[in-house]
């Protein structure tokens, strides 16, 4: 009986033995890619465009932190600062970024990083229209009647009090002097409050609407380029 040789070894088979097709030789197959260490960062909404809160306001930090957790709070109030300072949009490292706000950063798609920003889009306050870049909302409408069920009861009775007809920061807030206005904001950056701390102190003086836009549109400005702002008017 006839020795026959299999194609794949080369070696000498057994008589009898069946002979294998050779197994076709394939590529290693690639890892799934990580998302992009860069990410192209733009507002989703128009400043001044809705109503609703600075994600560095006290409503949002009251309200919003146990609705999408620490970590989504941080970034956003991150991205909040990036966007002041890049209006139009602007590019951050993930990895650094994630770096100076506590959060892991590593290869693959499920890193904490990226569930963090996850967590934005799941929710609402971030888009991603396309690979590597997103789009952030600049302002955080209030609680949804479910998110406000979910509350702890403490929560929930603030909340309640703080959106009543006639509550502070209203719809019918008290009208200020652009002049005063002005002097308000500078005071308040001269202490080193940000746009969003501005925001927070000029709500409970009942400054709402257009005024309100107004005020941090002049912080954001004054703070970000302090040299060029004059000095208020004697009041």
């Amino acid at each position: 009986m006839a020795t026959t040789v299999s194609p794949t070894t080369g070696s000498r088979a057994a008589p009898g033995a069946s002979i294998q097709p050779p197994r076709p030789i394939t590529a290693p197959q690639a890892a799934s890619p990580a998302r992009n260490s860069h990410l192209w960062v733009t507002p989703w909404d128009r400043e001044g465009s809705r109503p609703g809160h600075d994600p560095r306001s006290s409503y949002v930090e009251r309200y919003w932190l146990g609705v999408i957790g620490p970590s989504s709070l941080l970034l956003l109030r991150h991205l909040a600062r990036h966007l002041d300072a890049n209006p139009d949009g602007g590019v951050i490292d993930l990895s650094t970024t994630a770096r100076s706000l506590g959060i892991s950063w590593g290869p693959g798609r499920h890193n904490p990083m990226n569930r963090t920003i996850r967590r934005l889009v799941d929710f609402g306050l971030a888009h991603e229209p396309r690979p590597a870049e997103l789009q952030v909302r600049r302002t955080l409408p209030g609680l949804s009647r479910r998110q406000i069920e979910r509350l702890p009861e403490e929560l929930r009775l603030t909340h309640g009090r703080s959106t009543e007809p006639g509550a502070r920061g209203s719809h019918h807030g008290h009208r200020l002097s652009p002049e005063r206005l002005r002097a308000l904001v500078h005071t308040m950056v001269e202490l080193d409050l940000g746009a969003g701390a501005v925001e927070e102190q000029l709500r409970t003086w009942g400054v709402t609407g257009h005024q309100l836009d107004r005020a941090r549109s002049l912080a954001r400005s004054m703070a970000l380029h302090p040299s060029r702002q004059p000095l208020p008017r004697s009041m």
